[in-house]
């Protein structure tokens, strides 16, 4: 198995495998999108089944829809995710934990 040490390598290796077998000119972020969300969903199903090691799995191919939507728009993973942090983070104090999930206030 492949392991990564930075973001900008997984992504850039999704672009290369993306290239190699034609998808990243034959797809748009609306379809990105649409895979993204099949993805989730299968990852979902497998961890409600208590499949962990499918889910994880599924939860890679998320990963390579992401590279792949953020090819399309030309940003770094890096920066979604340090965006994605600022986000939550500053959420600390605004909000509280409902049936298992953080909700806003």
């Amino acid at each position: 198995m492949k392991r990564f040490v930075f973001m900008s390598d997984f992504q850039d290796a999704c672009l290369d495998w993306s290239n190699e077998v034609g998808l990243h000119e034959s797809t748009n972020v609306e379809k990105q999108c649409l895979k993204l969300a099949a993805e989730c969903g299968e990852a979902c199903d497998a961890f409600l089944k208590g499949e962990r090691g499918s889910g994880i799995l599924e939860l890679g191919d998320c990963m390579v829809v992401i590279a792949n939507i953020c090819n399309k728009l030309g940003v770094e993973m890096e920066s979604v995710c340090g965006s994605a942090y600022d986000k939550i983070n500053g959420r600390v104090g605004k909000g509280s934990i409902v049936n298992g999930t953080f909700v806003k206030e």
